[in-house]
């Protein structure tokens, strides 16, 4: 059996690595945390609120996709690409 959480808001009492994008979380710094179980191993991922948006966007599926077409795994995710996006999603008004 499996599950997956809704995202939650927290703070960050100590820091943290995001799961998107790899670098730090810091102390103080707000962050969104998933939590799971498959196959019988739990797991949690915490990411920075503009990692979160930007994992949710057709612009994420379309980079996967190009990434895996040429043979790029995942952890080659820029946070650039996040922030940017996060910041224009803020400016529509979306986040």
């Amino acid at each position: 059996m499996s599950f997956i959480s809704d995202d939650t808001e927290h703070t960050a009492r100590k820091a943290y690595r995001c799961a998107m994008c790899e670098s730090r979380i810091n102390i103080g710094q707000r962050y969104f945390r998933r939590v799971g179980a498959e196959d019988g191993d739990f797991w949690t991922m915490r990411m920075h609120p503009e990692c979160l948006s930007y994992s949710e966007s057709p612009e994420m599926k379309q980079d996967m996709e190009d990434w895996y077409d040429n043979g790029v795994c995942s952890a080659a995710f820029d946070r650039a690409d996040a922030v940017e996006h996060y910041e224009l999603a803020k400016a529509k008004g979306q986040v």
